[in-house]
């Protein structure tokens, strides 16, 4: 699965979804995180019969090469869209690639495969100092890294008011600011998607959430239904509270990542709290 991964850039899948579903359909990487294989499997099936070498019998022998050409083209979109939707439901994200290799499909396999080697070599190295420096502290903090910012840790004083649990951990030096993002990153994109509870719920139908990611302006989808008329307030507040309270917890990252042991983050999540209390505790004395 990690092999593949490597090759499943975001620039390919989009070409993809431009082969199978046609010009005419804006594509996005909002699109992707929604399309679902019936969608795909219906619109290859019209492509494939459009491009059919036998669609072209009796015709020139230029039309036909390029039918056959165009005939290829339909295969192979239908084969990553239909590995990729396969390894979405296993967990696995598309490979964001810069905008310059996006310009050059062969280099940006070439990136995403070097970024793939370059953070498994680095999950390695974590797994055998994880548990030397972990050993009677129950974790191992970040060091800072050959460019010298990637692993730079604060080094202040905690601020003197309520904090979210990322923010105590970067503001006690225990995790860098870029390490708390891929976190915040891995919460998101490991909860359910709005448009799939939607689903189950029955309130709005896959056909809905298509119509919806056909258009994308910049909002998010839960309010450009509302604005549609196919959610009411009350039920994107219920479906956001919902996928809310399925996503995973934000420790959870740090613990599979070797960054802290189970008991330390236990330890950390009591001084959370602690802090916490004690601030909103000030407050209401100062008022």
């Amino acid at each position: 699965m990690g092999k593949m991964t490597a090759v499943l850039v975001e620039q390919d899948l989009l070409q993809a979804c431009q082969v199978i579903f046609g010009d005419e359909l804006t594509i996005s990487r909002e699109f992707l995180e929604y399309v679902q294989l019936s969608g795909v499997k219906s619109a290859y099936r019209k492509r494939a019969k459009e491009t059919h070498p036998d669609s072209l019998v009796g015709q020139g022998q230029v039309a036909q090469l390029r039918g056959a050409q165009q005939f290829q083209r339909v295969q192979k979109a239908y084969k990553n869209l239909s590995f990729y939707l396969d390894a979405r439901e296993k967990g696995v994200r598309v490979a964001v690639v810069s905008p310059a290799a996006r310009a050059n499909p062969y280099q940006a396999g070439r990136t995403a495969r070097t970024d793939f080697n370059r953070k498994r070599a680095q999950a390695r190295h974590r797994q055998k100092t994880a548990g030397s420096a972990g050993q009677g502290c129950g974790y191992s903090k970040e060091r800072p890294s050959h460019n010298g910012t990637q692993g730079n840790l604060f080094s202040g004083r905690l601020p003197n008011r309520p904090l979210l649990f990322g923010h105590f951990l970067y503001y006690s030096g225990l995790v860098s600011w870029q390490s708390l993002i891929k976190a915040l990153v891995w919460q998101r994109s490991s909860r359910p998607r709005l448009g799939e509870i939607g689903c189950r719920f029955g309130w709005l139908s896959p056909e809905d959430v298509f119509s919806l990611l056909r258009s994308p302006d910049g909002r998010p989808i839960g309010q450009r239904a509302v604005d549609r008329g196919l959610l009411t307030p009350r039920q994107l507040n219920t479906l956001l509270a919902l996928q809310k309270s399925q996503q995973k917890r934000l420790g959870e990252y740090f613990v599979q990542n070797r960054i802290f042991e189970k008991a330390r983050l236990q330890e950390i999540l009591r001084r959370y709290y602690a802090h916490n209390y004690r601030q909103s505790k000030r407050a209401r004395q100062a008022c």
